[in-house]
């Protein structure tokens, strides 16, 4: 009878600890491969291609509690309309800053995830042939992540509110 006295009680106990949830991290480096969605029927243009992110190896770093900076390398993949897909080009994107919010029931989101705000930064691109990293670059908008860590704050669920991509960040 006594050990069915202590599950009774671990069973009882159990859903409070259900109600905490992981936070972020306010320092440390995770890293994740994100893959960009490629719109349907995506238009190609006149010039017959047109280039879309594809692939990505990010990290992220935590500074603060409040924020950091993403570092990231994707390719840019061309589409036409007699042939496709082809790497043209490698992006990469460094230590680009984000502030973190705190998502909140029906205002931001959903209750325990956060919104990483990334400035607008600029992407410097490599040949893909020779893999020497160009003097063009691009600027990039603003973006916003949703974020919502697991695992004890260990993995973060990673979607993309700005352009149709996700990952997995682990630590």
């Amino acid at each position: 009878m006594k050990n069915l006295g202590a599950l009774i009680f671990l069973a009882v106990s159990t859903p409070s600890a259900l109600a905490t949830l992981p936070s972020l991290p306010s320092s440390g480096t995770c890293a994740m491969l994100s893959r960009d969605e490629i719109p349907f029927g995506i238009n190609v243009g006149t010039l017959g291609n047109q280039g879309y992110g594809f692939s990505n190896v990010t990290t992220i770093t935590f500074t603060s509690a409040t924020g950091g900076t993403v570092s990231q390398l994707g390719t840019n993949v061309n589409y036409s309309t007699s042939d496709g897909p082809e790497v043209r080009n490698w992006g990469m994107v460094r230590n680009a800053a984000f502030t973190i919010t705190a998502m909140t029931d029906g205002t931001t989101g959903i209750r325990g995830g956060y919104l990483l705000t990334l400035a607008s930064s600029t992407a410097s691109f490599f040949n893909h042939t020779t893999g020497a990293l160009t003097s063009s670059t691009e600027s990039l908008s603003a973006q916003t992540w949703h974020v919502f860590p697991v695992n004890n704050g260990r993995t973060l669920l990673i979607q993309n509110g700005s352009v149709p991509s996700a990952g997995v960040c682990q630590f």
